[in-house]
């Protein structure tokens, strides 16, 4: 574990170091991380700024990333910031920790729908302007967005993650879920 927050660490500075520069990685994922010293404590490097980008020449709709690892914003293909950096960070962790993938499928569909379910609705204008969103919902299926949600249960979701259990519940209940 004392291995796994080292890489963590390494790796959220170096992320806040291309923040401070302007420059976002969009394809973080642990084929993207090098270990370049292997003797405690390790240490780590980001690699491959083949899709990277400069925050102000964001280009909507790129198809930057690795699907397990995308942000909303790119799986819909919204304007996206460094914060789609971030999103990736959680989930390498959460494949370090666990060896499964925060939000698996096998579509982006599937993985927004795990998304929607554990994180709460997508704010309307995310599904609205999505440039992507004729291939996302080219099943006719809709993700219930939060107006449609509060209108119908006159609530919010419960289902958000809180601590690892929660994870482990998620990774048990989807047969989908494997290594790897």
């Amino acid at each position: 574990m004392g291995d796994i927050y080292s890489v963590l660490r390494q790796l959220a500075g170096a992320l806040a170091q291309l923040q401070s520069l302007g420059i976002i990685h969009t394809d973080l994922k642990p084929g993207n991380i090098m270990l370049v010293n292997d003797s405690k404590p390790l240490t780590v490097k980001i690699i491959d700024f083949g899709l990277a980008c400069f925050e102000s020449r964001v280009k909507v709709g790129s198809n930057a990333g690795t699907r397990w690892f995308k942000a909303p914003e790119l799986l819909l293909g919204l304007p996206f910031t460094g914060a789609i950096d971030v999103w990736a960070l959680g989930c390498v962790a959460v494949k370090m920790f666990t060896g499964y993938h925060l939000y698996p499928g096998r579509s982006i569909y599937q993985m927004l729908k795990f998304i929607s379910e554990t994180q709460g609705p997508f704010p309307d204008h995310m599904l609205d302007f999505g440039k992507k969103k004729k291939t996302v919902f080219h099943q006719r299926e809709l993700l219930d967005t939060q107006d449609k949600y509060h209108g119908e249960t006159g609530g919010t979701q419960s289902n958000r993650f809180k601590s690892q259990d929660d994870l482990r519940q998620v990774r048990d209940q989807y047969s989908i879920l494997r290594p790897g």
